[in-house]
């Protein structure tokens, strides 16, 4: 199986160390691999991949961090295996598992908790967000790569939500990927999403954009 994102995967001077052995400097500035048991830890800095983990069903599989290096938490991809190390991989799509690493000399084990996903809205983003995820056209639209790259351009370009004080709500482009992301419901994150956008040319899109853009105004939201 071919990892896409794993940066080591063509370098012939990468090292993959014994458990217990310690890197040098110069490794620990360009990354490496220790053993634990057949489960290897890769670092970059700090850890940030593993392969050969131990699953809650028992077998062997893959997990990352997203996001900063060394950060917590880890996810693991629950199918479509064969292409979640992509960079387009939400394109597929691949449902992801989020949770920790038990980390032990001989072995890797990957913990399941769906709680280490937590997507941070604002107070006042908080109730549109669940204005989109009630609606069942929107739902429909995002689990397509079409409609998951028209809801995100709308939302960074163009339409915003009035607030109950009456001041526009407006979002970021990583709020509007975690706004997408969440409606979604497949453990993916905002550069899962905005990754897609660099697939399609607007005119592959422009159905979809018209479609959302109605759905918006039919729901309140205006043109800014």
């Amino acid at each position: 199986m071919r990892f896409l994102m794993w940066p080591f995967e063509n370098r012939k001077d990468y090292l993959i160390l014994e458990a217990g052995e310690v890197p040098s400097p110069e490794d620990q500035r360009s990354g490496f691999g220790q053993r634990h048991g057949s489960a290897i830890l890769h670092h970059g800095g700090k850890p940030y991949a593993a392969e050969n983990v131990r699953l809650s069903d028992g077998t062997l599989g893959c997990a990352w961090i997203t996001g900063a290096s060394g950060s917590p938490p880890w996810r693991r991809p629950v199918d479509n295996v064969d292409h979640a190390w992509q960079r387009d991989s939400a394109a597929f799509p691949v449902r992801w598992s989020w949770g920790r690493l038990l980390i032990e000399p001989d072995e890797i084990t990957f913990k399941d908790d769906p709680s280490a996903l937590n997507y941070s809205f604002t107070a006042e983003q908080e109730p549109f967000y669940h204005e989109l995820l009630s609606n069942q056209n929107i739902r429909k639209l995002v689990l397509e790569i079409e409609g998951c790259v028209a809801l995100w351009v709308a939302m960074t370009n163009s339409y915003c939500a009035r607030g109950p004080n009456r001041d526009d709500v407006y979002w970021s482009p990583n709020d509007v990927g975690d706004l997408v992301a969440a409606i979604r419901g497949l453990g993916e994150v905002s550069s899962d999403i905005q990754s897609l956008r660099s697939l399609l040319e607007p005119l592959h899109y422009a159905a979809k954009l018209q479609r959302v853009q109605g759905f918006l105004l039919d729901m309140g939201w205006r043109w800014v």
